[in-house]
């Protein structure tokens, strides 16, 4: 073999060689490239997966933000009614408390007015008491004069109603007696025997000692029978 051919064949197993390191190169770029298209496409799969998780979570976010905004909103409208509420609580408070007021006020007056009727209650028993006393005293004096009357007149004096009397003389041998009532000028109304009404009454005016009426009543009475 001349010198040629071997340098021919030198070449050519050269160029073999350059192809076939071209061909596994180019196999490796092709199944590089394969592998980062797959890379490519799973980083995309993963990336749609997260933009997706992020638009759902923003979503999420935008919703939660809202009700908290709704929320927010319906508190102010709470504490705005029940500012007003504590408001109209304020002004009821305030009434009551003037209401109070004015009851201690009306309380003290009424106090102060109960003490001042229990004090003339207790001045008007005391008077009773005393009049009470009296009358009981003059009802025992008129008691005693009208035995008198009964002993030695034979007078018996008898209340008919109120200021209204009947004295009776029991000692005449018959029924003898006059009718006084002290709610008129003239208090004698009637007698029997019957007497001259205006002369009884002069006399009544006239005596002014009782004990002298009733006895020229009975001395006329007496002359009548």
């Amino acid at each position: 073999m001349d010198q040629s051919e071997a340098t021919s064949k030198n070449i050519r197993t050269i160029l073999n060689d350059i192809w076939q390191n071209l061909q596994s190169k180019h196999e490796n770029l092709k199944r590089d490239a394969a592998d980062l298209k797959r890379k490519q496409q799973d980083q995309c799969r993963d990336f749609s997966i997260q933009n997706s998780a992020l638009l759902a979570a923003f979503e999420d976010s935008n919703r939660e933000a809202q009700s908290l905004i709704n929320r927010k909103v319906m508190l102010r409208k709470s504490l705005e009614k029940e500012e007003a509420d504590i408001g109209k609580l304020d002004k009821e408070n305030q009434e009551f408390q003037r209401q109070a007021d004015e009851l201690e006020v009306l309380n003290r007056s009424l106090r102060e007015r109960r003490q001042d009727v229990e004090e003339k209650y207790k001045m008007l028993l005391l008077k009773s008491q005393q009049l009470k006393g009296k009358a009981e005293l003059k009802e025992n004096e008129h008691k005693e004069m009208n035995e008198a009357y009964k002993r030695y007149l034979g007078l018996e004096i008898v209340k008919i109603k109120e200021n209204v009397v009947k004295i009776s003389y029991n000692n005449l041998g018959s029924e003898c007696y006059m009718v006084l009532d002290f709610t008129n000028e003239d208090c004698v109304t009637g007698s029997v025997p019957e007497i001259n009404i205006d002369k009884l009454n002069y006399l009544f005016k006239e005596k002014r000692n009782f004990y002298e009426f009733v006895k020229c009543v009975r001395d006329q009475l007496k002359q009548r029978l």
